[in-house]
């Protein structure tokens, strides 16, 4: 008589198992007439490089103005902690220029951003020229620090911000 070990037992259950396994799901995948050249077409490259229109669900964004952007991730600590100092410097700058809040996920950020989070980019001369981005690398804790970084940028002819 042929005597088996407990472990001869367990792989064998677990090929079992494997085989089952492998063949439901080479059989609910197998191609049928129902589903035969059915297949979606894969997406090709974006024709939109810019920013996304409002319905791609992206902020409203004018690319021939200057821009002050936080770029920032939903999951991070940074981020979070920052967001109070950056309402501020939203509400003191916003009637001045164009000032967003861009998360990770949003379809635009990409474009524009390769890095860490948070990251804040002022682009003088609008994201149309990407180019030209001032990334802001100072302390974060005081708004003003960043206010005065963005008027050390702006135009002469448009003078800085003034509180």
């Amino acid at each position: 008589m042929v005597k088996f070990t407990t472990q001869t037992l367990v792989l064998a259950g677990i090929a079992l198992f494997l085989v089952v396994a492998v063949g439901y799901l080479l059989y609910t995948r197998a191609p049928t007439k129902e589903n035969l050249g059915n297949t979606p077409p894969a997406p090709g490259p974006n024709p939109n490089p810019g920013p996304p229109p409002p319905s791609q669900g992206g902020p409203q964004i004018n690319p021939e103005v200057p821009t002050l952007i936080l770029f920032h991730a939903d999951w991070c600590g940074y981020c979070k902690d920052f967001k109070p100092v950056w309402a501020q410097i939203a509400q003191f700058l916003g009637d001045k220029l164009q000032v967003l809040d861009l998360e990770s996920k949003q379809p635009i950020t990409p474009k524009l951003h390769r890095g860490g989070w948070p990251t804040i980019k002022f682009y003088p001369a609008g994201i149309a020229k990407p180019e030209a981005a001032m990334e802001y690398k100072g302390d974060r804790s005081n708004p003003q620090n960043i206010v005065n970084f963005v008027a050390s940028f702006m135009n002469p002819q448009q003078g800085p911000p003034q509180p």
